[in-house]
């Protein structure tokens, strides 16, 4: 082969550098702090929520805007038990039992302006409720007061 060409080039060394004894460590030490990197930037990766109860609920924002013809103003967002909502407006006993989304709208809203709402207004807001997924509108309200407080904004 070539290397009995090149002299001492073509051959391994077996001596060590000067200065770096024995398993001196540092290609353990590197292979450590590359894993350390490694795992802190896997936790510290981008979420896909706010780890929030309503964080699903945003999920319907789309739906939510279209209910009330997109020509108002976001309130906020929020995840509630069905008797909660009951329990303000009446009108929402025809929604299922267990947990809604809730969105609420600030208008104003004339009388029949929300296709389906019931109440059907005249109103300040307008409540739009979704299924616990947020993908489905299950009703929609017209009223003065919000039926319940609006914490998650955007």
């Amino acid at each position: 082969m070539a290397a009995h060409r090149l002299g001492e080039l073509g051959r391994a060394s077996l001596v060590r550098p000067p200065g770096r004894p024995a398993g001196d460590g540092t290609g353990l030490m590197k292979r450590l702090l590359v894993a350390a990197a490694l795992l802190f930037t896997a936790c510290a990766g981008p979420r896909n929520s706010l780890n929030t109860p309503a964080s699903t609920c945003f999920r319907g924002l789309p739906a939510a805007a279209a209910a009330v013809g997109g020509k108002a103003e976001l309130v906020g967002v929020r995840r509630v038990p069905t008797h909660d909502l009951v329990d303000k407006v009446l009108q929402a006993g025809r929604v299922p039992p267990g947990e809604v989304c809730l969105v609420a709208y600030r208008g104003p809203f004339a009388g029949g302006e929300v296709a389906g709402a019931d109440p059907a207004g005249p109103g300040t807001y307008a409540v739009v409720a979704l299924d616990d997924r947020g993908s489905r509108v299950l009703a929609t309200f017209v009223l003065d007061q919000l039926p319940v407080r609006f914490r998650h904004k955007i």
